[in-house]
């Protein structure tokens, strides 16, 4: 839609009350940075089953190797299961005394709530660090672009690339951003801020609506903020631009004006 679409769009979804005064496309600075992380997860389902396979047989008496595989109607050669074994072992669910496979008491535990294991494993994600007030946000629930409009706002994030500053005292931060994203089925051990694998700057695309109050016009306008591309309320910045933000939207709107839009319009001919 064109930004003139765009307008009568939202002019007929305006607050009670108000009408609304300007559509002003722009660009929010944010940047993307990749990092490896440990993290502790639940394993696949499948491979849980064949850990409760493993340990319930222990458990009925087949503690040999040999007694193991032949109740499971498995080769003694067989990698898989062996590799599954040895790995229970290090992490202290199963152990060998005297050459028999014995449940420990975090296996017994395991049993009665497969639930509470988890695997260690090393995995890259990516996260978003808002480019004027620094805060962390999700990659997952926040979209991005490349390539920002004309009527942009400068990053105030001065660090250089992949600088470990990006994320001084942002693992708590990280922590609940990875687990929400995860539904709580993972979690984040630890990560290295001075290995950043990516650093890209990237944009929200966005508009920001200015409302004017029908009954008070010298009322001070009430903002909101919009992603261009779904049409989605980003809630955290229509907060700071009816805030800390506002002497932001009479630098947005000293952009040049596009004759064959209203004056309400403020836009750079963008079209989405």
């Amino acid at each position: 839609m064109t930004d003139q679409e765009a307008f009568n769009y939202y002019a007929k979804k305006s607050p009670t009350g108000y009408r609304l005064g300007k559509l002003i496309p722009f660009s929010y600075p944010v940047r993307r940075i990749r990092l490896a992380l440990l993290v502790n997860k639940q394993p696949d389902g499948s491979l849980v089953k064949v850990y409760t396979v493993l340990m319930r047989s222990i458990q009925a008496g087949f503690q040999s190797t040999e007694d193991l595989f032949e109740f499971l109607g498995l080769s003694r050669t067989d990698e898989f299961i062996l590799r599954e074994l040895y790995s229970l072992r290090e992490k202290e669910y199963i152990n060998i005394v005297s050459g028999k496979w014995v449940l420990t008491e975090r296996g017994e535990l395991f049993l009665k709530e497969n639930s509470i294991f988890r695997v260690e494993e090393e995995e890259d994600a990516d996260f978003l660090i808002d480019g004027i007030s620094g805060e962390l946000l999700s990659a997952k629930e926040n979209g991005t672009e490349r390539e920002p409009l004309k009527n942009k706002l400068p990053s105030e994030l001065n660090f250089p690339e992949k600088s470990p500053d990006l994320l001084e005292n942002k693992f708590e931060a990280l922590s609940e951003i990875y687990k929400k994203e995860n539904e709580s089925k993972s979690f984040l051990i630890s990560f290295l801020p001075d290995e950043i694998k990516r650093d890209f700057k990237e944009w929200f695309n966005l508009y920001l609506l200015e409302y004017i109050s029908d009954q008070h016009p010298n009322q001070e306008t009430k903002l909101e903020v919009r992603y261009i591309s779904n049409k989605k309320e980003n809630r955290i910045l229509t907060t700071k631009f009816n805030g800390e933000y506002r002497s932001f939207v009479d630098k947005l709107s000293e952009f040049d004006k596009t004759e064959s839009v209203p004056i309400s319009v403020v836009t750079d001919k963008h079209t989405v």
